[in-house]
Protein backbone atom coordinates (compact mmCIF):
# COMPACT_ATOMS: atom_id res chain seq x y z
CA UNK A 1 0.00 0.00 0.00
CA UNK A 2 3.24 2.58 0.67
CA UNK A 3 4.46 1.45 -2.31
CA UNK A 4 1.58 2.67 -4.42
CA UNK A 5 1.03 5.77 -2.67
CA UNK A 6 4.98 6.37 -3.80
CA UNK A 7 4.33 5.42 -6.78
CA UNK A 8 1.40 7.97 -6.95
CA UNK A 9 3.32 10.19 -5.59
CA UNK A 10 6.22 10.18 -7.87
CA UNK A 11 4.03 10.06 -11.32
CA UNK A 12 2.34 13.24 -9.73
CA UNK A 13 4.91 15.03 -9.05
CA UNK A 14 8.12 14.06 -11.66
CA UNK A 15 10.18 16.83 -10.20
CA UNK A 16 12.05 16.95 -7.47
CA UNK A 17 10.99 19.48 -5.12
CA UNK A 18 13.61 22.36 -5.41
CA UNK A 19 16.01 23.00 -2.50
CA UNK A 20 15.51 25.59 0.00
CA UNK A 21 18.08 28.45 -0.02
CA UNK A 22 19.14 28.94 4.07
CA UNK A 23 17.97 32.10 3.71
CA UNK A 24 14.65 30.65 2.65
CA UNK A 25 15.14 32.11 -0.56
CA UNK A 26 13.99 29.31 -3.70
CA UNK A 27 16.02 30.02 -6.96
CA UNK A 28 13.97 28.69 -9.98
CA UNK A 29 16.29 28.20 -12.99
CA UNK A 30 15.25 30.32 -16.20
CA UNK A 31 15.30 29.38 -19.83
CA UNK A 32 18.28 31.28 -21.84
CA UNK A 33 16.77 34.53 -23.85
CA UNK A 34 16.26 33.85 -27.39
CA UNK A 35 16.78 36.67 -30.41
CA UNK A 36 13.90 35.34 -33.04
CA UNK A 37 14.37 38.68 -35.37
CA UNK A 38 18.46 37.87 -35.62
CA UNK A 39 17.73 34.13 -36.04
CA UNK A 40 15.47 34.87 -39.14
CA UNK A 41 17.99 37.37 -40.10
CA UNK A 42 20.96 34.79 -40.15
CA UNK A 43 18.27 32.09 -42.02
CA UNK A 44 17.91 34.28 -44.60
CA UNK A 45 21.53 35.13 -45.12
CA UNK A 46 21.92 31.68 -45.70
CA UNK A 47 19.19 31.36 -48.56
CA UNK A 48 20.55 34.45 -49.95
CA UNK A 49 23.89 32.83 -50.63
CA UNK A 50 22.02 30.24 -52.40
CA UNK A 51 19.80 33.05 -54.40
CA UNK A 52 22.76 35.28 -55.61
CA UNK A 53 21.31 37.66 -52.54
CA UNK A 54 17.59 37.80 -53.67
CA UNK A 55 16.95 36.74 -49.72
CA UNK A 56 19.55 38.85 -48.48
CA UNK A 57 17.52 42.51 -48.67
CA UNK A 58 15.01 40.69 -46.62
CA UNK A 59 17.49 39.36 -44.09
CA UNK A 60 19.10 42.49 -43.53
CA UNK A 61 15.93 43.82 -42.44
CA UNK A 62 15.40 41.25 -40.13
CA UNK A 63 18.94 41.13 -38.60
CA UNK A 64 18.94 45.29 -38.44
CA UNK A 65 15.62 44.66 -35.39
CA UNK A 66 17.49 41.70 -33.98
CA UNK A 67 20.14 44.29 -33.06
CA UNK A 68 18.27 45.73 -30.30
CA UNK A 69 17.89 42.08 -28.39
CA UNK A 70 20.20 40.01 -27.00
CA UNK A 71 21.34 38.05 -27.85
CA UNK A 72 22.98 39.57 -30.85
CA UNK A 73 25.35 37.01 -31.98
CA UNK A 74 23.05 35.30 -34.76
CA UNK A 75 21.90 39.18 -35.55
CA UNK A 76 25.49 40.26 -36.27
CA UNK A 77 26.48 37.25 -38.51
CA UNK A 78 23.26 37.59 -40.14
CA UNK A 79 23.82 41.54 -40.96
CA UNK A 80 27.43 41.14 -42.45
CA UNK A 81 26.22 38.24 -44.59
CA UNK A 82 23.29 39.81 -45.62
CA UNK A 83 25.09 43.30 -46.46
CA UNK A 84 27.58 41.17 -48.94
CA UNK A 85 24.59 39.46 -49.93
CA UNK A 86 22.52 42.74 -50.81
CA UNK A 87 25.93 44.46 -52.49
CA UNK A 88 26.07 41.18 -54.66
CA UNK A 89 22.35 41.19 -55.52
CA UNK A 90 22.46 44.80 -56.18
CA UNK A 91 25.54 44.36 -58.96
CA UNK A 92 24.09 41.56 -60.38
CA UNK A 93 20.74 43.26 -60.88
CA UNK A 94 22.35 46.32 -62.41
CA UNK A 95 23.64 43.57 -64.95
CA UNK A 96 20.18 42.05 -65.43
CA UNK A 97 18.78 45.15 -66.43
CA UNK A 98 21.40 46.24 -68.99
CA UNK A 99 21.07 43.03 -70.75
CA UNK A 100 17.04 43.47 -70.54
CA UNK A 101 17.15 46.58 -71.83
CA UNK A 102 19.55 45.20 -74.58
CA UNK A 103 17.29 42.76 -75.72
CA UNK A 104 14.28 44.54 -75.70
CA UNK A 105 16.14 46.94 -77.83
CA UNK A 106 17.53 44.15 -80.42
CA UNK A 107 13.19 42.91 -80.45
CA UNK A 108 12.05 46.10 -81.10
CA UNK A 109 14.94 46.33 -84.13
CA UNK A 110 13.77 43.36 -85.36
CA UNK A 111 10.12 44.36 -85.29
CA UNK A 112 11.33 47.59 -87.04
CA UNK A 113 13.08 45.97 -89.67
CA UNK A 114 9.90 43.02 -90.17
CA UNK A 115 7.30 45.74 -90.22
CA UNK A 116 9.42 48.23 -92.65
CA UNK A 117 9.66 45.16 -94.98
CA UNK A 118 5.75 44.23 -94.80
CA UNK A 119 4.49 47.89 -94.83
CA UNK A 120 7.03 48.52 -98.32
CA UNK A 121 5.68 45.05 -99.70
CA UNK A 122 2.12 46.16 -98.79
CA UNK A 123 2.86 49.39 -100.77
CA UNK A 124 4.58 48.01 -103.77
CA UNK A 125 2.13 45.29 -104.51
CA UNK A 126 -0.60 46.93 -106.03
CA UNK A 127 2.28 48.57 -108.37
CA UNK A 128 3.32 45.88 -109.45
CA UNK A 129 0.23 44.42 -110.24
CA UNK A 130 -0.81 47.60 -112.07
CA UNK A 131 2.64 47.15 -114.29
CA UNK A 132 1.65 43.11 -115.12
CA UNK A 133 -1.72 44.66 -115.91
CA UNK A 134 -0.28 47.05 -118.08
CA UNK A 135 2.24 44.78 -120.10
CA UNK A 136 -0.68 42.42 -120.89
CA UNK A 137 -2.70 44.99 -121.96
CA UNK A 138 -0.65 46.88 -124.25
CA UNK A 139 -0.60 45.03 -127.82
CA UNK A 140 1.46 47.95 -129.37
CA UNK A 141 5.09 48.11 -130.83
CA UNK A 142 7.48 49.89 -127.54
CA UNK A 143 6.02 51.77 -124.72
CA UNK A 144 2.28 53.46 -124.59
CA UNK A 145 2.56 56.98 -124.30
CA UNK A 146 1.22 58.82 -121.48
CA UNK A 147 -2.20 58.86 -122.45
CA UNK A 148 -2.46 55.44 -123.51
CA UNK A 149 -0.53 54.13 -120.55
CA UNK A 150 -3.44 55.74 -118.08
CA UNK A 151 -5.88 54.47 -119.97
CA UNK A 152 -5.00 50.76 -119.21
CA UNK A 153 -4.72 51.85 -115.78
CA UNK A 154 -8.15 53.20 -115.35
CA UNK A 155 -9.06 51.56 -112.19
CA UNK A 156 -5.97 50.73 -110.71
CA UNK A 157 -5.20 52.14 -107.06
CA UNK A 158 -2.34 52.24 -104.74
CA UNK A 159 -2.68 51.02 -101.01
CA UNK A 160 -4.98 54.34 -99.87
CA UNK A 161 -7.33 54.11 -103.18
CA UNK A 162 -5.64 56.63 -105.26
CA UNK A 163 -5.44 56.17 -108.71
CA UNK A 164 -1.77 54.96 -110.66
CA UNK A 165 -0.17 57.35 -111.91
CA UNK A 166 1.89 56.26 -115.43
CA UNK A 167 4.75 58.55 -116.70
CA UNK A 168 7.10 58.13 -119.51
CA UNK A 169 9.78 59.97 -121.00
CA UNK A 170 9.96 57.95 -124.18
CA UNK A 171 12.17 55.36 -123.87
CA UNK A 172 10.98 54.70 -119.83
CA UNK A 173 8.30 54.26 -118.01
CA UNK A 174 7.45 54.63 -114.20
CA UNK A 175 4.15 54.02 -112.29
CA UNK A 176 3.92 56.39 -109.33
CA UNK A 177 1.50 56.03 -106.34
CA UNK A 178 0.53 59.50 -104.34
CA UNK A 179 1.37 58.05 -101.31
CA UNK A 180 -0.32 58.37 -98.16
CA UNK A 181 -1.50 62.16 -98.21
CA UNK A 182 -3.32 61.39 -101.92
CA UNK A 183 -1.15 63.84 -104.16
CA UNK A 184 1.22 63.66 -106.93
CA UNK A 185 4.56 65.58 -106.43
CA UNK A 186 4.89 65.43 -103.29
CA UNK A 187 7.43 63.61 -100.74
CA UNK A 188 5.70 60.41 -99.81
CA UNK A 189 5.10 59.46 -103.57
CA UNK A 190 6.35 55.99 -104.40
CA UNK A 191 8.00 55.58 -108.11
CA UNK A 192 7.81 52.09 -109.32
CA UNK A 193 10.19 52.01 -111.72
CA UNK A 194 11.74 53.29 -114.63
CA UNK A 195 11.26 50.03 -117.14
CA UNK A 196 12.03 50.04 -120.78
CA UNK A 197 10.43 47.22 -121.87
CA UNK A 198 7.06 46.05 -121.19
CA UNK A 199 8.25 42.65 -119.26
CA UNK A 200 6.60 41.85 -115.57
CA UNK A 201 7.92 43.20 -112.78
CA UNK A 202 9.68 40.61 -110.45
CA UNK A 203 8.49 40.99 -106.98
CA UNK A 204 11.24 38.96 -105.38
CA UNK A 205 13.60 41.94 -105.89
CA UNK A 206 13.21 45.17 -103.84
CA UNK A 207 13.30 48.71 -105.18
CA UNK A 208 16.55 50.09 -104.57
CA UNK A 209 14.92 53.20 -102.09
CA UNK A 210 13.31 50.42 -100.07
CA UNK A 211 16.41 48.41 -99.77
CA UNK A 212 18.05 51.42 -99.16
CA UNK A 213 15.71 52.35 -95.93
CA UNK A 214 16.04 48.74 -94.41
CA UNK A 215 19.66 49.08 -94.63
CA UNK A 216 19.58 52.29 -92.89
CA UNK A 217 17.45 51.14 -90.26
CA UNK A 218 19.76 48.12 -89.81
CA UNK A 219 22.41 49.96 -89.24
CA UNK A 220 21.18 52.58 -86.96
CA UNK A 221 20.88 49.25 -85.01
CA UNK A 222 23.92 47.79 -85.15
CA UNK A 223 24.94 51.46 -83.68
CA UNK A 224 22.43 51.20 -80.92
CA UNK A 225 23.77 48.00 -79.99
CA UNK A 226 26.97 48.87 -79.83
CA UNK A 227 26.65 51.58 -77.40
CA UNK A 228 25.06 49.45 -75.30
CA UNK A 229 28.82 47.10 -75.24
CA UNK A 230 29.22 43.66 -74.61
CA UNK A 231 25.83 42.52 -72.81
CA UNK A 232 24.23 44.82 -75.65
CA UNK A 233 25.40 42.57 -78.89
CA UNK A 234 22.85 41.39 -80.89
CA UNK A 235 21.98 37.79 -80.63
CA UNK A 236 21.91 35.25 -83.29
CA UNK A 237 18.67 36.24 -84.39
CA UNK A 238 19.27 40.14 -84.70
CA UNK A 239 22.65 38.74 -86.72
CA UNK A 240 20.47 36.31 -88.89
CA UNK A 241 18.17 39.14 -89.65
CA UNK A 242 21.32 41.41 -90.93
CA UNK A 243 22.71 39.03 -92.92
CA UNK A 244 19.67 38.11 -94.60
CA UNK A 245 19.00 41.99 -95.40
CA UNK A 246 22.88 41.89 -96.92
CA UNK A 247 21.98 38.73 -98.95
CA UNK A 248 18.99 40.28 -100.55
CA UNK A 249 20.88 43.44 -101.56
CA UNK A 250 23.38 41.72 -102.93
CA UNK A 251 20.62 40.10 -105.18
CA UNK A 252 18.81 42.97 -105.64
CA UNK A 253 21.76 44.63 -107.06
CA UNK A 254 22.33 41.78 -109.47
CA UNK A 255 18.41 41.82 -110.65
CA UNK A 256 18.46 45.49 -110.98
CA UNK A 257 21.07 45.60 -113.56
CA UNK A 258 19.51 43.13 -115.51
CA UNK A 259 15.90 44.58 -115.48
CA UNK A 260 17.54 48.40 -115.81
CA UNK A 261 18.93 47.29 -119.32
CA UNK A 262 17.13 44.01 -120.64
CA UNK A 263 17.95 44.96 -123.95
CA UNK A 264 21.31 43.88 -123.47
CA UNK A 265 20.06 41.02 -120.78
CA UNK A 266 18.01 39.89 -124.75
CA UNK A 267 20.96 40.49 -127.10
CA UNK A 268 23.06 38.24 -124.73
CA UNK A 269 20.79 35.81 -125.12
CA UNK A 270 20.23 35.55 -128.54
CA UNK A 271 23.78 35.58 -129.10
CA UNK A 272 24.04 32.72 -127.15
Amino acid sequence: MSSLFLLGETMASPYPDPKPHPGGTVYVQQPPPTNTMGTLGFVFSILGLFSCGLFSVIGLLLSFIGLFKEPRGMAVAGLIINLVGSFFFAFVGVFLVIGLVGMIMTLMGIAAVGTMALEHIAQYQPLSEAQQHLVSEWDGNGIPTEQEGNDLLKGKNDTWGNQIRYETDGSTYTLISAGRDGVIDTSDDIPFGPFSEMIPYDMNQLPDDVQKRLEEIEKKHKEQMEKMGPLGDEDDESKAVGEDAEAKSSSSGGKGEESADPKKSKKAGEGG
